[in-house]
């Protein structure tokens, strides 16, 4: 594995300023819940990161992308469950929402990266 590095917990921030208010949002604002949320959120995107490889254009990254974004999606629903054990339906949804509004933010400032600078 790779060395921690200022980037890769900037991604990390980035995500959770993003997911974080949906969560809340959607209906769990218990300070406790949150806090739990973020600490799962800070893991599950260092270890997606720290795993990827550098961006290129290739199926391969795209496919490793989509079953990293699979993973992060069960070990956040999986680590909130400890936190929250009931409403399985709803919480296991508002993840895949905060994650593909995540997703979706970070493709278009990729797109902008690469194509605009």
């Amino acid at each position: 594995m790779h060395n921690l590095d200022i980037r890769q917990i900037q991604y990390a921030l980035l995500t959770i300023g993003i997911e974080l208010p949906i969560f809340w949002v959607c209906g769990y604002r218990k300070l406790s819940l949150l806090c739990y949320f973020v600490l799962a959120n800070f893991t599950s995107n260092i270890l997606l990161n720290e795993t990827l490889p550098a961006y290129d254009a290739s199926l391969s990254y795209w496919l490793q992308l989509l079953i990293g974004e699979l993973l992060v999606v069960l070990l956040e629903y999986t680590l909130m469950r400890y936190a929250i054990n009931y409403e399985k339906q709803k919480l296991f949804t508002v993840i895949c929402i905060t994650n593909i509004i995540s997703l979706g933010i970070g493709l278009v400032m990729l797109w902008f990266k690469i194509f605009l600078v």
